[in-house]
């Protein structure tokens, strides 16, 4: 794939409208695989969600993609899916359910995969799996399901300073 960032892309959001993910352009991105039913959900929208309140006005944007491909831990509707996540942050940006891995996968999430960091190449993705997106549209950072984004996270840091200076222009 010789593709230079996510803006190449596009997806259909939980109302079925196709956004490119050019409009996101200068805005700091975390794309994150979500489950209904996963045991992590609860924690991992709590940490999401704050971190979106605390940095959305510096152009923090969390991109949720619905996926049922983990041990059936996916299987509510969109609808039940946009109520559970609206409980936490109504600014999260909900897209409709994709595959993540298999023949079907989306494109966006084998960009993903292939530009990751080197050291996360051909590991599986599984629920809640972030990717830290800079201004750019190049991927910063991999986080594992379980690994939760701090408020003072290095590289969520350095990539908001760089949309400030980008926005400030």
């Amino acid at each position: 794939m010789n593709i230079n960032s996510i803006y190449a892309f596009s997806a259909k959001d939980k109302k079925g409208r196709t956004i490119k993910f050019k409009d996101f352009h200068g805005k700091v991105l975390v794309i994150v695989n979500v489950a209904s039913m996963c045991g992590l959900g609860t924690k991992t929208y709590q940490n999401l969600a704050d971190i979106l309140e605390r940095y959305y006005e510096d152009g923090l944007r969390i991109l949720l993609f619905p996926c049922n491909q983990f041990l059936n831990k996916g299987t509510a509707n969109l609808v039940k899916i946009d109520e559970q996540v609206n409980e936490y942050s109504e600014r999260f940006i909900l897209f409709n359910k994709i595959d993540i891995s298999g023949k079907n996968t989306h494109d966006l999430y084998k960009y993903l995969i292939e530009k990751s960091p080197v050291w996360f190449k051909g590991v599986a993705l599984s629920n809640f799996t972030k990717f830290l997106v800079d201004k750019d549209g190049k991927i910063l950072h991999r986080y594992a399901a379980n690994e939760y984004i701090k408020v003072d996270d290095i590289r969520l840091m350095e990539a908001l300073s760089q949309t400030q200076k980008y926005n400030s222009v």
